[in-house]
């Protein structure tokens, strides 16, 4: 924000890393930083700095911005508290100068939210969720700005690009692992590969005395969690100087480790608590240490693992790495003790969508075509309906066509029954709402470009053709004289061909109506 819309609208603004803030002794941490930088070397007392920075905002006619960027990583939180609070009280005397602060929410609620409320009250603005207050477009130019500073040349499918613009975090962690890449086409974002991806590279950096040291440091927070079942934070206290050293450093990025809230009480003076920062890469790499380390240094350990994990908050993260990870490497003690779990059957499904082209199988093809058969269970059914629904590549195992197989077979009654099914909800399932959902689905592809329609291809528009029966009056003949329109494009073509072969008659009338308005035509 300081370089790319401060400066251009020349805003005149100081930025501030508050981990750089540690370099200085309290209590005038920020007043030395900005003399140290040459921002105002002559100044040695905040009001005539602040005199000086309030001048040049009303020659120039633009408010002078401080940017104080992450203050939970001062490492003395309660005295900058009272640092902070001193250097506000000056700031709120001075009109033309604002100041933009930014926290992770617990240590703000927890460190900072006495000192802005309620005497700072008036003069603040908070952002609680970023995410929330920023608009489709916003999210656009975010995920573009990604890849232009990181130089990646790449293009996405649909469902990549929106993985990807609504998980922040991730998409950091994207861009670092293809840095100045050209990475082709993306069809799908598998999050267990980015984090291995990930991780790989941030042990590189290490010196080669330190990669094993800096992997087996992240393995012995993962024991300690383990051990004590805990999974929230833990305490540094036991790990040796070069650990410690390993991380600070990778709690420096905050992407994978973080610094925690200190505990409170005598007994924890002086002893830091950690956690891993994003609570899937927590997840990933307690499998990834449970099936690489533990499975063959401690395997009796993998059972009674398996035994407890229902009741740990860890559960449904953890089953799913071990899980993906076991089949990647082929480890046939991990899978059977996996697929011995009573529910799992309840993990495999919702966990389809992290199955890479890599590890798919017959095996998994012929599990989901049963859940397709199977009427008792509307909830898998539908799970499973929408999840090959958004599988466009014909190189998976697991795609589209599997669903489209399925729905040519059914004849009407077994067709409606189906798609009530697909397109109802455990909320909602009442005659006719059902239909209602299909006309928005045609709805949203009428209101694509053509382009955007013929590039869904012939399976996503065949499977069209047989929703359209049991949509409105209006969207069911808005599709059908779309593809008569349209049905000498090789892929209109091709979705009418596919529906020959329907079971059901309704389609067949379809079918019959498109052939009639070409005659007509």
């Amino acid at each position: 924000m300081i370089e790319n819309q401060f400066r251009v609208f020349e805003v005149p603004a100081i930025f501030i890393p508050a981990r750089s803030l540690n370099d200085y002794p309290g209590p005038n941490r920020i007043l030395s930083y900005i003399g140290n930088n040459r921002f105002a070397p002559d100044v040695s007392d905040l009001h005539d700095l602040f005199t000086l920075l309030n001048n040049v905002a009303e020659e120039c006619q633009k408010p002078f911005v401080i940017a104080i960027d992450g203050i939970n990583e001062v490492g003395d939180l309660d005295g900058f508290v009272a640092e902070l609070r001193v250097f506000l009280e000056a700031l709120c005397q001075y009109d033309f100068l604002k100041i933009i602060i930014t926290c992770r929410n617990e240590f703000f609620d927890h460190k900072f939210k006495d000192l802005f409320e309620p005497q700072f009250l008036d003069h603040l603005y908070r952002v609680k969720d970023l995410r929330s207050e920023m608009s489709d477009g916003n999210k656009s130019r975010l995920l573009d700005t990604y890849l232009h500073h990181f130089q990646i040349k790449v293009s996405f499918s649909r469902n990549a690009k929106e993985f990807l613009k609504n998980d922040f975090i991730l998409l950091r962690i994207f861009c670092e692992i293809h840095e100045g890449k050209n990475i082709g086409y993306v069809t799908d974002i598998y999050k267990g590969d980015i984090f291995e991806g990930y991780l790989i590279k941030k042990i590189d950096e290490f010196s080669t005395s330190l990669k094993q040291k800096a992997l087996n440091s992240l393995y012995k927070i993962c024991t300690r969690m383990l051990d004590e079942e805990n999974f929230s934070q833990i305490s540094v206290k036991g790990f040796d100087d070069s650990e410690r050293q390993i991380i600070e450093q990778l709690i420096g990025e905050d992407i994978i480790l973080r610094r925690e809230v200190p505990s409170t009480g005598l007994a924890s003076l002086g002893v830091e608590n950690i956690s891993f920062t994003y609570d899937e890469l927590r997840d990933f790499l307690l499998a990834y240490y449970t099936v690489t380390e533990l499975s063959e240094s401690h395997p009796t350990k993998i059972v009674t693992i398996f035994e407890k994990i229902p009741g740990w908050p860890i559960y449904e993260g953890f089953f799913r790495y071990v899980y993906v990870l076991a089949r990647k490497q082929n480890s046939d003690t991990i899978l059977a003790v996996c697929e011995a779990s009573e529910d799992f059957h309840r993990h495999f499904l919702n966990n389809l969508s992290f199955f890479s082209v890599d590890i798919q199988t017959p095996e998994d093809v012929e599990r989901v075509k049963n859940v397709l058969k199977d009427s008792t269970s509307e909830r898998d059914l539908r799970h499973v309906a929408w999840f090959l629904f958004r599988k466009r590549e014909d190189s998976d195992h697991l795609n589209i066509r599997i669903l489209l197989d399925h729905v040519t077979s059914l004849n009407d009654q077994e067709s409606e029954r189906f798609f009530r099914a697909m397109f109802s909800s455990s909320s909602n399932f009442r005659d006719g709402n059902w239909r209602d959902s299909v006309s928005r689905l045609l709805k949203s592809l009428k209101d694509l470009s053509e382009d955007q329609k013929l590039g869904l291809g012939v399976p996503a528009l065949a499977l069209a053709l047989h929703f359209a029966p049991y949509a409105r009056w209006d969207e069911r003949e808005a599709t059908l004289n779309f593809f008569a329109k349209f049905q000498l494009m090789q892929e209109i073509g091709g979705a009418i061909d596919t529906c020959k072969n329907a079971a059901s008659v309704k389609v067949q009338s379809c079918l019959k109506e498109i052939a009639e308005e070409r005659a007509e035509i």
